[in-house]
């Protein structure tokens, strides 16, 4: 033959009458298991030799001895991006083994999270996540009694029935060993009975069965979902199932929901993310590369920059979560680093309050902007100050982040920083320039807080005082109570040192300040 697996006029004729003759390699050959050279390559999650194979005719529903078809088997193992390849070759979600157990059963009693969500998420309405194996169990059953949590709750938000009893008379409830996963079964159990007893007769089960699935990512009511169009609603779902995997880490999940398969990872351009057009409409060979991506994810009604109710974009919760991997993919893809969501906050926001240091990296060097301000005011730098985060302030000062720009408040970075008591954030800001005497609307200095501290941040106080050309041996200054009806006359104050808001808030209601 030309090669094991030649169809071509010569070797066909040299294969026929010999199907069963161990010699012969043909993509229907089988071994003592009954598994074919597709079950094989399933069960080893090589995604590149199913692809060859059902190129040459293999079946991709064929099962061995057992009725095990190679979704069962890559379901089996944990493979996804395996499964999703034979969901794409038409695999049939529903084929049960000799013990009643269909792909989806599998996923879950292996506890394969990413399987199972690859197995409803492609396409729902031809996943049976209610069917039962011959002892009764639903995958539901399967994963409470194993306590997959995120199984669980995959197979909860897609209305997977908690009243199923199996051959011994047993709820998912009731097998359910873990509290966790009781309460947690227990709550979808009770709500489902309360939206039973108040939907009307009337109400469409179309209708109930949608408010049934609302998901955590999506915050709008039962009755504005209702009377939503239908279109809308499916593609609310869609960014929802985008959103979930992003949240997960899910590289294999973002990619398929991007229809982004025909592309492996070590292909990728590592060029810039986001090419500037010379205008709108250009296709020079500059520009036409960037165009048609754009219009092929504009096409998939999908695209990298989609956005749930709340205005979060995959690349916001791949930067929230930490998924480094994750943003390096989005940002390489078109993702808007500088997207904002409802809060006005981006990406970037969401990485440096959590210390997500690589994340920051990462959007950094692609360009994402420093002194973006949300909602309060925070820029990136304001609210890594804001937790204590020193590493990640670092980088966003060597990457020139202006360092005295306040929020709503009229707060700087130094004053957040004075007062959460962290003394090495207050150093490094005053070696990159934070001025002391700015005032917030309160018309507090980053001095006047560490003093209203009473001694609890001497060190901050001291460091305050030597950058501000105070006596670094100076005792901690107390705010100087002046007498009722004392405003507008001529005030002796008798201490070495004048506390800058007093001499301040005097000065301003007309009294003359004379230090002894």
């Amino acid at each position: 033959m030309c090669h094991p697996l030649c169809s071509c006029d010569h070797c066909e004729l040299r294969v026929s009458g010999r199907l069963n003759d161990p010699s012969i390699v043909t993509p229907f050959s089988r071994d003592d298991r009954g598994y074919t050279p597709l079950h094989v390559a399933a069960i080893c999650g090589q995604s590149l030799l199913i692809d060859l194979l059902v190129s040459k005719g293999a079946l991709v529903n064929a099962t061995d001895y057992h009725a095990l078809s190679p979704l069962h088997l890559s379901c089996q193992k944990g493979y996804q991006g395996v499964t999703l390849l034979l969901l794409h070759y038409k695999a049939n979600t529903d084929a049960q083994d000799n013990n009643g157990n269909t792909p989806l059963h599998l996923a879950c009693m292996y506890g394969h999270e990413d399987c199972v969500k690859a197995l409803v998420y492609y396409d729902l309405p031809t996943c049976r996540l209610n069917i039962q194996n011959d002892k009764g169990d639903t995958p539901l059953h399967i994963a409470a009694r194993w306590g997959y949590e995120g199984i669980i709750k995959v197979l909860l938000e897609n209305a997977a029935s908690t009243t199923i009893y199996n051959k011994a008379k047993d709820s998912p409830l009731q097998c359910a060993l873990n509290s966790k996963i009781l309460t947690l079964l227990e709550l979808t159990h009770n709500s489902s009975h309360r939206r039973d007893g108040n939907d009307s007769p009337n109400r469409s089960p179309e209708a109930s069965d949608c408010s049934s699935r609302r998901s955590s990512v999506s915050s709008t009511t039962s009755q504005s979902s209702e009377a939503r169009p239908d279109c809308d609603r499916v593609r609310h779902k869609e960014v929802e199932k985008l959103l979930r995997a992003a949240a997960d880490g899910d590289i294999e999940m973002v990619r398929y929901l991007l229809e982004w398969l025909d592309e492996e990872p070590e292909e990728e351009e590592a060029g810039p993310p986001w090419t500037k057009l010379c205008h709108p409409l250009c296709q020079c060979p500059h520009c036409g590369p960037s165009q048609k991506k754009f219009v092929c994810l504009q096409a998939s009604g999908l695209g990298v920059n989609s956005s749930s109710v709340d205005g979060f974009t995959p690349l916001h919760v791949a930067a929230l979560h930490g998924h480094t991997a994750l943003v390096s993919l989005l940002s390489r893809n078109g993702a808007n680093v500088n997207a904002r969501n409802s809060q006005s906050a981006t990406p970037l926001h969401l990485a440096s309050q959590n210390s997500h240091i690589q994340v920051v990296t990462s959007l950094l060097e692609c360009n994402a902007k420093l002194n973006k301000k949300d909602r309060y005011g925070n820029t990136p730098l304001i609210h890594t100050c804001l937790r204590g985060h020193l590493d990640t302030a670092t980088i966003l000062l060597q990457s020139n982040a202006s360092v005295n720009l306040s929020n709503n408040q009229g707060n700087t970075a130094l004053h957040e920083a004075v007062k959460g008591g962290h003394l090495a954030l207050v150093e490094l800001l005053l070696q990159a320039g934070a001025l002391i005497h700015m005032r917030n609307k309160r018309q507090r200095t980053a001095l006047d807080c560490a003093m209203e501290t009473r001694g609890k941040n001497t060190e901050i106080l001291r460091t305050l005082q030597k950058a501000s050309g105070l006596s670094h041996n100076a005792e901690p200054i107390k705010l100087i109570s002046v007498p009722k009806g004392a405003l507008g006359k001529r005030v002796s104050i008798d201490t070495s040192h004048c506390f800058s808001l007093t001499t301040y808030l005097l000065e301003r209601e007309g009294t003359e300040i004379c230090c002894k």
